[in-house]
């Protein structure tokens, strides 16, 4: 990538997050006010990045993804972004969100 004057400068891509439409409306319909379950887990690729998971059950005790991360890093700015995006994606036209 070039900027303004023709330098060559680089970008380093920190977190990615996954999410699709049947997620999502998996998530509007079942995440309830007091249960959903985040975690990382370590060492699962060949960049080393953590997967950031975030699951819930169903009404029929089944457990469903409601989405993913992947991050370099298990920092606290990481794992904000993390639950904001997915607060912003999931719950951003709920009436008491």
């Amino acid at each position: 990538m070039l900027n303004d004057v023709d330098i060559s400068i680089q970008k380093n891509i920190e977190q990615i997050f996954l999410l699709n439409n049947y997620q999502r409306e998996l998530s509007k319909r079942f995440i309830s006010d007091f249960m959903m379950k985040t975690d990382a887990i370590f060492n699962i690729n060949a960049l080393k990045m953590l997967l950031f998971m975030t699951v819930n059950i169903i009404n029929t005790t089944m457990i469903f993804s409601v989405c993913f991360s992947f991050v370099i890093s298990e920092f606290k700015e990481t794992f904000n972004f993390f639950i904001q995006y997915m607060h912003k994606e999931l719950f951003n036209d709920c009436l008491f969100s």
